[in-house]
């Protein structure tokens, strides 16, 4: 006898066998019951990988780690079936059985530059053929720049003179920072008064107010505030007399 089953969808295991009794060879011996059923796994699932990264939205790391998660033990996934924008593999962990992979990517063409991470449907199969899904496509800002930091005053020109007892200074950073505070401000024959930030995160402004007629020096030193990847900022200074 020949008997089609169809299973129900999902991942599990067919099990068939045979009650007693119901059936009779021509002398009237009722059958025994399967002694041992038959089982088979079915899988009609496809594979549904989901690439992430510890790296964040923006970093400074240099390659980006990438993790793809297949859900399940795929089959002729390597390195070339990684479709990447604005970088290349430098790195690859992962093998045949394996349903968890890593991938180290190199940005290339540019600083700050967007990398983006996927995997197309059709790149690897689950144990029993079923072609995997396609995948999220995961994008990181790749950023190494400095921020630079320019600090400027209606009072005059750096290196200036002025009679003004208590003068404006504005600070501005190239890009966003953050972790930038007013005892980041040293000050030198001075005093700082007030220190209100632009709510931009790279605009900030206070006065300063002379403690004799002399240079009076303003440092914003290096690694006083960070950008989103990490990058700490130039320095930067202004002096006035």
């Amino acid at each position: 006898y020949t008997v089609d089953i169809d299973g129900d969808p999902g991942q599990h295991t067919i099990s068939v066998s045979i009650a007693g009794d119901v059936a009779s060879d021509e002398a009237g011996n009722p059958n025994q019951p399967t002694v041992m059923p038959f089982t088979y796994p079915f899988d009609d699932q496809a594979p549904a990988p989901v690439v992430s990264s510890t790296a964040g939205a923006v970093t400074n790391d240099a390659p980006i780690p990438f993790t793809i998660d297949f859900g399940e033990p795929v089959y002729g996934f390597w390195s070339s079936r990684v479709t990447i924008q604005n970088g290349t593999v430098q790195g690859f962990l992962g093998s045949d059985g394996d349903s968890v992979f890593q991938v180290d990517v190199l940005p290339l063409g540019g600083n700050p530059i967007v990398v983006s991470v996927e995997v197309q449907a059709n790149k690897a199969t689950d144990l029993v053929g079923n072609w995997n899904t396609a995948s999220n496509t995961l994008e990181v800002t790749f950023d190494s720049d400095d921020p630079t930091v320019q600090i400027t005053s209606a009072a005059g020109p750096s290196g200036g003179r002025t009679n003004m007892g208590l003068f404006p200074v504005e600070v501005a950073f190239s890009e966003a920072v953050f972790g930038f505070l007013s005892e980041d401000v040293v000050i030198v024959n001075g005093a700082l008064n007030g220190f209100t930030p632009a709510g931009d995160d790279m605009h900030w402004a206070f006065d300063v107010v002379p403690t004799a007629e002399d240079v009076v020096s303003i440092t914003i030193p290096a690694n006083a505030a960070v950008d989103l990847g990490g990058n700490g900022n130039h320095p930067g200074a202004f002096s006035i007399t």
